[in-house]
């Protein structure tokens, strides 16, 4: 580490960037360029502005650099603006060339276009006469910023490449664009360089903020990113990685294609909540925003990223399974399907740490039984709500217990978390006073339920994904005038979503109910096949006959999600 100072910041120009003689390169696996119309548009929008106005500055905000020799950045943040910035000059560059090549004051604007490229891009290479640049982009769109914008090339078939070499590609040709708008047909050679050399360069102004070791690098980044800058929990992870094992060879390549093989399992989004679900059996709780710290603690050298990201591999699988009732994971399995399928009607995640630890001790028998426990005890935390970090800590432990094997049968791990089960009373409690609308999110939650008490009742196996019966609300949605007989406005509205008010409906009986009143409703209830719904006797539908019959489903929805060790 060095001994200087470790973190330095300083405001500077864009100028004092680009053509100080400096590098920077943008960490090889950093995120693609990703810039659109709408982020040009407003970068553009401020150029001329100052283009039009005079004597006035505009701050870019912060970039965050990592040094890396007395020439050389690394470019941990601000890769975007700097990435954008480089191809405005290289569009002025290229406009000057045109110029020169139609003869409009040849020499003068050839010697101005050579001065730019030299000053805001890079020399020209002695060797190969081809020119290159001080700035590197990532390994996904340095060769084709380098190949074709460096060297003003055009790409063979545009529309063909990938989504950040093509934004690269439309960023060059918005920016010339606008420049001919901004500057016309005329435009003379010495306003074109005047606006970068002269408006553009010095007054874009930067919060430099530089520092000099990884550690820094990466916990600086991490604080800006909790503060709204920039990348993901999940980007800073993959940074610190690769920046742990630095320059090139088979250490780089095995990370890189590991961390890509995680990607595709768990999913690019998904990341930072899968990587908490590894890390809950290691640690008691780690928080979304600390994801990054918690993993420089367990990974702190270049030998520990092997085997981290061995582990990690081994989980993203069955997270990836966990997530999908369709994976080849449960193929064998019709019963492991259907509790996956149910998972995701739950607030089952914070049991996820359990799950990847289980299948790496337990035979597939047990944890189809730890499956189950899952969904149940997910069920009642989605009815029965409890804070995460209030029972995070007994599931994580949990899984501590699996992974040392101290926990080798269903119903130990269920002692280690019974803390955070959901006990009978609260969860008939609130299970008393559910409202659910049966629309968007909620709609699958309230056929689920709905017909799992069906099937205990009628002692059937009824899918609600392919049974075609209807959510019917007994008091309808928009009642007609003869419902306020028995409900006030305030009763209707707070009642109308309740669980109590709900049963399930043929589609042919449904059709031509709507808002009748409640005595032709109950008279086609008793026609139906569905037990819930024939069960329906009350003489009035009233607020009171509503809790009531809420109160019965609760009671019956407690002996149905019910851990078999409870």
């Amino acid at each position: 580490m060095s001994d200087s100072v470790p973190i330095t910041v300083q405001t500077v120009r864009l100028s004092d960037i680009l053509t100080n003689g400096k590098a920077y390169e943008v960490p090889l696996f950093q995120s693609d360029y990703s810039w659109t119309a709408e982020e040009l548009g407003d970068l553009w929008e401020d150029l001329s502005g100052l283009h039009r106005g005079g004597s006035g500055r505009h701050f870019m905000g912060s970039i965050v650099l990592q040094r890396v020799s007395e020439t050389t950045y690394r470019l941990i943040d601000g890769q975007q603006r700097l990435a954008t910035l480089s191809i405005l000059a290289l569009a002025v560059v290229r406009k000057l060339e045109n110029l020169a090549a139609g003869g409009i004051d040849a020499d003068a604007n050839r010697e101005r276009a050579r001065l730019l490229r030299r000053t805001f891009v890079g020399e020209r290479t002695a060797r190969s006469l081809t020119y290159s640049s001080r700035l590197v982009l990532n390994q996904q769109d340095n060769s084709f910023y380098q190949d074709y914008l460096v060297q003003a090339r055009k790409p063979p078939n545009p529309m063909a490449l990938p989504d950040s070499n093509r934004l690269l590609w439309e960023a060059q040709l918005y920016l010339e664009g606008r420049l001919g708008e901004l500057f016309g047909a005329d435009a003379s050679g010495a306003d074109l360089a005047g606006f970068l050399d002269e408006t553009v360069a010095p007054r874009l102004i930067f919060i430099q903020v530089q520092v000099n070791d990884d550690l820094n690098a990466y916990t600086l980044f991490e604080t800006l990113n909790a503060r709204g800058i920039s990348l993901g929990p999940g980007d800073l992870v993959k940074n610190y990685l690769y920046s742990l094992t630095s320059g090139s060879g088979p250490d780089l390549s095995f990370v890189d294609n590991t961390w890509q093989r995680i990607l595709a399992a768990a999913g690019q989004k998904e990341i930072p909540d899968f990587l908490r679900c590894h890390l809950g059996s290691l640690y008691p709780r780690v928080r979304r925003e600390r994801l990054l710290h918690t993993i420089q603690q367990r990974v702190p050298s270049r030998e520990a990223v092997i085997d981290f990201l061995n582990e990690v591999e081994i989980d993203a699988e069955l997270y990836s399974a966990l997530n999908d009732p369709a994976h080849d994971y449960w193929r064998e399995s019709p019963e492991a399907r259907r509790y996956v399928r149910m998972l995701s009607l739950t607030n089952a995640a914070p049991l996820y740490p359990v799950l990847l630890a289980a299948h790496r001790r337990f035979d597939f028998d047990e944890f189809l039984r730890l499956l189950k426990l899952a969904y149940v005890t997910g069920f009642r935390l989605s009815v029965a709500g409890r804070p995460s970090a209030e029972i995070e800590p007994f599931f994580n432990r949990a899984a501590k217990e699996i992974r040392k094997g101290a926990a080798s049968k269903p119903r130990q791990v269920f002692e280690l978390f019974r803390e955070a089960y959901v006990d009978d009373d609260r969860f008939e409690s609130a299970l008393a006073t559910l409202s659910l609308p049966a629309a968007g999110k909620s709609r699958a939650r309230l056929r689920h339920i709905l017909y799992e008490i069906e099937n205990y009742r009628s002692s059937r196996s009824l899918d609600p994904g392919v049974d075609p019966g209807t959510i019917e609300h007994v008091l309808p949605e928009n009642p007609a005038a003869e419902w306020f007989r028995s409900f006030t406005a305030g009763h209707a509205s707070r009642l109308v979503q309740r669980l109590g008010n709900m049963t399930i409906l043929e589609p042919r009986l449904n059709r031509d109910l709507g808002s009748a009143p409640y005595e032709t409703k109950r008279e086609t209830y008793a026609r139906s096949g569905y037990v819930l719904t024939r069960e329906i006797v009350s003489e009035e539908w009233s607020p009171s006959a509503i809790q009531a019959r809420q109160r019965q489903l609760a009671e019956t929805a407690v002996r149905i999600w019910r851990a078999d060790f409870d």
